[in-house]
């Protein structure tokens, strides 16, 4: 609120022919205004398309948790490396193991990605 008071009195020191001059500075801007919604060059033509794309569908499969890492350091001995890496590998490669729950989450979202064919 006191900024506008300051405002209309400093307004009022401004000399008359600067009040004139950015009058006409206005009204010569405002009378170049134009009333065409788009102005075009001569020769140019604007078309407004409306264009239907198809988009992928996000997968509904949440990622499986990878198996963890090898305990680190690894066994000395034969027997128990050996051992350490049959068990991983049956996480990765076993019944029911990352391997066959990633192949099934990617089966998933193939099937539910490919278009399916309208019956005619």
């Amino acid at each position: 609120m006191e900024s506008r008071k300051h405002i209309v009195v400093a307004s009022h020191h401004i000399p008359h022919t600067t009040k004139m001059v950015g009058l006409a500075i206005s009204l010569a801007l405002t009378a170049c205004g134009t009333d065409q919604a788009h102005p075009t060059t001569p020769g140019e033509h604007v078309i407004y398309k409306t264009v239907n794309v198809e988009v992928p569908k996000p997968c509904p499969v949440t990622k499986p948790a990878r198996p963890a890492k090898l305990a680190r350091p690894l066994p000395t001995d034969p027997a128990a490396l050996a051992e350490a890496l049959v068990a991983k590998l049956l996480e990765w490669d076993g019944p029911g193991g990352y391997g066959e729950r990633a192949d099934a989450a990617l089966d998933t979202c193939i099937a539910s990605t490919v278009p399916t064919a309208k019956p005619k």
